[in-house]
């Protein structure tokens, strides 16, 4: 029998950070049919097959180490429909890592010791959704405000006795790091 020519419609994600782990992308379209073969960045990839709208594809991770487009296209097997096998091409866009945040103040930069918890406001640069507050490299709840403030909950055990903790941010790969400390007294 002869094969319809695949379409591709969406991808989900449409867009990944370069510098990701391997990861199963979905491809919705018509026209797919059992042993469809697909092609990331004109790589051969492997293709789980799910129905005639939707099929799967393994992206490696070395499809994704560097920021820019790569191309999917997902082909049936011959015989197809006019000779055409392969779906048009659709975009994967891997976008740049998250850089590193950096922490210019906290407020308040000091607290006396046994006192309550209290909400430190965090200023910087490059903050992300998935910044975290560190005291002493312990994560602290922390809420995103915007990408030059985040604000975090301070534990009275933070502050039970007279001395400094180091106060720094931290985003999670890919990209990422930690910001240089500042010093809470």
């Amino acid at each position: 029998s002869t094969a319809p020519t695949p379409t591709i419609t969406s991808l989900n994600p449409s867009s990944v950070v370069a510098g990701s782990a391997a990861f199963s992308l979905s491809v919705t379209g018509t026209g797919f049919v059992s042993g469809a073969t697909a092609t990331v960045g004109g790589q051969a990839r492997t293709v789980t097959f799910g129905s005639a709208t939707q099929v799967t594809i393994a992206v490696q991770a070395a499809d994704v180490a560097n920021q820019g487009p790569v191309a999917v296209q997902v082909s049936n097997p011959a015989p197809c429909a006019g000779g055409l096998c392969a779906s048009n091409s659709v975009t994967l866009t891997v976008t740049a890592p998250t850089p590193a945040p950096t922490l210019s103040s906290i407020s308040p930069s000091s607290a006396i010791a046994g006192t309550a918890a209290f909400t430190l406001t965090a200023t910087g640069t490059n903050f992300t959704n998935n910044s975290m507050v560190q005291v002493n490299g312990s994560p602290r709840t922390t809420t995103f405000v915007s990408a030059i403030q985040l604000t975090a909950a301070i534990l009275a055990s933070d502050i039970a006795a007279a001395g400094t903790s180091n106060i720094t941010v931290v985003t999670p790969a890919p990209g990422g790091g930690t910001s240089s400390a500042r010093t809470l007294t």
